[in-house]
């Protein structure tokens, strides 16, 4: 027996447990962070595979796993006859006795050592030793509960085939006893393909793999076993750990097979689904070089052998780019590690060109033949499992083109910050709000998933399109300017893709039209024009050309408070109330301020009628309180020289919430052409708190078309609408009365003014100038003719 440990020991041994947690720290990172080593052979354990568990030497202690019997040797412990082992570190005051190790000698070796059992100590926690004068006196370890995890790779395997069995543990490197109740140690060691190296004996049950490191898969050989479910057992030889494996034997074939009618449009990234049978590889070819004067074949893994369905993907667009025409679905690659091995194309068409409008025979297979010089690649010919057609269709033609708005600074590069951005279907834009075009039925999935820039201009122009805008109204004698993604420097607009990527892109191309950046792009009407040219696979014919026409509006960027917030009940939900020609979503900050009074502020977002509304708090406020209203844009700094439209202020008074408070709204268009519609919308609303009676009198051209008392209760609305006779051209007033509210204005009925075509410029006439055998140089015909004749009347005269 040794003493108890003296205060100096206790001091080094608080040191020690120091640097010792922090080891076991830097060990759990290991241990969490442990790769599968390339070569099994590179790494070994120190015992051997039939000891109960490692030897500790020189005072060197290492983490425990639970069920290990553990030997501690050295030469300092030749004056020791036993060793204790403690619970917890050795800096601990007063620790519980874990066990008392005998400690044996060897003189005629001059071995000195003890064995330790660990079944029964607790895991992850801290022990140490105490050992007198040897060199493992206060030294620490740890516990730990080994984790092993053994699976097949596949739930079931055919006959005569093979399959990865994967290996997981906590250790970087152990040794397993292998048994089964279906087959004994020869048997099993006929089904692990397992290196001499690597491979322990076997007895007549148990085969032991020695030094298996942790991610290792072993290849399991099931040839000659009948069909039948399986399971295997493995447990460390040292350890408590333990798991077991089932397998399920099938005699089916193993399979690779169309799951549905394969198609697309001409130009179109087009899915090939497969069905996939008990394999992990595979390979598919598409069309005969022979016959379509096209071949294309690529080589699939998969790493997930539950996977039972992929898709493997073929440009159109790009058909002879070998490896990158193909693709994985992204969701497979994914989820199941699928991946494309090898990727052929070969074609004896133009370069550049799409693949051509035809039912091309697609075949399926298990194995894939690179072919040579003479050959090409595709399916090897053995392996043949399934076939189909690889349908290539006419494109569509492009259907209309829509426009989009969002607030000004919305980031729109790609389909999430898109799809959750506030966007508003409208072709009218305030000048700096984003602009988004959606060009519908536009396909080419190829070429849009291809771009290696946002630049929708650079694509549409290898395809044989553009997009053109010409401003509606230039002015008199001047031509309209017009910009283009073909074009550069002062006549160039960029118009770039909101997001590409296959996942989203459903046919429709929503794009940006950076108008801002245009030059001098200004407010107004524009045409907008996807102008296809006779070279795009759109066009039937060489002479055939198409125009999409489509237009909008960029209009001033404005914000004004409404007039009715002149009078502001004193409730609990006041609402303050105004419009904007700026894009629903943008967000507008209000305020309230009346001096000795209070000072206030209410946020509101724009609606898709292009109001907004701030809800304020008044009811701890009398009637009669004057106060001052301002509202302006929060983002008003991205509107440049429009920033100081965005902002109203107007006086404003609070009333009795518990009166009526009439307000009238009337609504018509300034100008429109003979027979065309037009009405004037009339509505009044109480916004007050109380029911009230309001006289309401409508008048157009001077007739009275209703003149009505209504009642309206707290909260109600009356609407009407009245239409104009347009049946001429002439001006229209109308006037509405609704209590003491009233509204004024009138209707232009007139044809749209044709703009006048600017005058020919005068053709210059080179003969004039330089003179020919036809004319008189330096004179005209008519000058010609006079001098002539007072030629002659001067000879007539000299005669006389």
């Amino acid at each position: 027996m040794t003493s108890d440990p003296s205060y100096r020991e206790k001091g080094r041994a608080v040191f020690l447990a120091a640097i010792m947690i922090v080891s076991v720290f830097a060990m759990s990172a290991a241990f969490a962070g442990t790769a599968v080593a390339e070569d099994p052979e590179g790494e070994t354990l120190d015992q051997a595979y039939d000891a109960a568990g490692p030897t500790w030497t020189d005072g060197d202690v290492e983490t425990v796993y639970i069920g290990q019997e553990i030997t501690i040797e050295d030469e300092s412990l030749a004056s020791e006859s036993s060793v204790i082992l403690y619970e917890g570190p050795a800096s601990l005051d007063d620790p519980e006795r874990a066990a008392s190790i005998q400690i044996h000698h060897d003189q005629e070796e001059d071995r000195h050592w003890g064995e330790f059992e660990t079944a029964d100590l607790e895991p992850g926690e801290a022990y140490h030793f105490v050992a007198g004068d040897s060199e493992f006196d206060e030294k620490e370890f740890w516990t730990a509960e080994e984790e092993l995890d053994v699976e097949f790779e596949v739930n079931t395997v055919t006959q005569d085939d093979t399959v990865d069995l994967e290996f997981d543990s906590e250790r970087d490197v152990q040794h397993l006893n292998v048994t089964s109740e279906e087959f004994d140690g020869g048997e099993l060691d006929d089904l692990f393909n397992y290196t001499d190296e690597w491979q322990n004996d076997y007895t007549d049950d148990v085969l032991t793999l020695e030094n298996v490191s942790a991610g290792e898969d072993i290849e399991v050989d099931f040839d000659d076993i009948e069909p039948g479910d399986y399971e295997f057992e493995f447990e460390t030889t040292d350890s408590l750990a333990w798991d077991n494996a089932t397998i399920e034997v099938v005699d089916d074939d193993a399979s690779v097979d169309f799951a549905d009618d394969i198609g697309g449009e001409r130009g179109d990234v087009i899915d090939i689904t497969l069905d996939l049978e008990h394999v992990q590889t595979g390979a598919v070819q598409i069309g005969d070089f022979d016959e379509d004067n096209f071949q294309a074949a690529a080589h699939f893994d998969v790493d997930d052998y539950s996977a039972d369905e992929i898709t493997l993907r073929f440009d159109t667009y790009a058909p002879n780019d070998g490896e990158d025409s193909w693709s994985v679905h992204p969701d497979d690659a994914d989820e199941y590690d699928a991946e494309i091995l090898e990727g052929y194309t070969a074609i004896n068409f133009e370069e550049g060109e799409p693949l051509g409008v035809h039912d091309y025979e697609i075949i399926a297979g298990t194995s894939y033949d690179e072919g040579d010089a003479e050959t090409h690649a595709g399916v090897e010919e053995d392996s043949e499992t399934d076939t189909s057609f690889f349908s290539v269709f006419e494109p569509e033609p492009v259907s209309n083109v829509d426009f989009e708005i969002a607030p000004a600074g919305t980031d729109l590069g790609d389909y999430d910050e898109y799809d959750e951005a506030y966007m508003t279907s409208s072709s009218e834009v305030a000048y700096h709000d984003e602009l988004v075009v959606t060009i519908e039925d536009f396909g080419l999935s190829g070429a849009v998933d291809g771009m290696t820039t946002d630049d929708v201009g650079e694509m549409l122009e290898e395809a044989g399109m553009e997009i053109t805008v010409e401003e509606q109204d230039p002015g008199p004698n001047v031509d309209p300017k017009v910009w283009s993604t073909a074009a550069e420097g002062d006549e160039a607009i960029d118009v770039s893709a909101v997001y590409t990527d296959l996942e989203y892109y459903d046919g429709d191309l929503v794009a940006t039209l950076d108008y801002t950046e245009a030059d001098e792009f200004d407010v107004g009407g524009y045409d907008l024009t996807l102008e296809i040219s006779e070279d795009s696979m759109f066009a039937d014919d060489e002479d055939e050309e198409i125009e999409i026409e489509s237009s909008f509006e960029v209009v001033e960027p404005e914000l004004d408070l409404h007039p009715d917030n002149d009078e502001i009940p004193n409730s609990d939900e006041a609402e303050v109330i105004g419009t904007t020609t700026v894009a629903p979503g943008s967000d507008i900050s209000t305020g309230a301020s009346s001096a000795g009074n209070f000072t206030d502020g209410a946020d509101a977002v724009v609606d898709d009628d292009r109001t907004f509304t701030a809800v304020y708090d008044f009811s701890d406020y009398e009637a009669g309180i004057e106060f001052d209203l301002e509202a302006e844009h929060d983002d008003s700094s991205e509107f440049g020289e429009f920033a100081g439209d965005l902002e109203d202020d107007m006086s404003s008074v609070l009333v009795d919430a518990e009166d009526p408070l009439i307000n009238l709204n009337a609504d018509a268009p300034d100008e429109v052409e003979p027979g065309e519609d037009a009405a004037l919308d009339v509505t009044v609303s109480n916004d007050g708190g109380a029911a009230d009676d309001v006289d309401v009198v409508v008048t157009l051209d001077g007739e009275e078309l209703t003149d009505e008392t209504i009642t309206l209760d707290a909260g109600d609305t009356w609407s009407e609408s009245f239409d104009f006779d347009t049946a001429e051209e002439g001006d229209i007033d109308w006037d509405v009365t609704a209590g003491d509210e009233s509204d004024s204005g009138t209707l232009t009925v007139a044809e749209e003014e044709e703009e006048p075509e600017p005058e020919p410029e005068p053709e210059d006439d080179d003969d004039d100038d330089d003179g020919d055998e036809d004319g008189t140089p330096g004179f005209g015909v008519a000058v010609a003719v006079v001098a002539l004749l007072a030629a002659a009347m001067l000879a007539l005269r000299r005669q006389d």
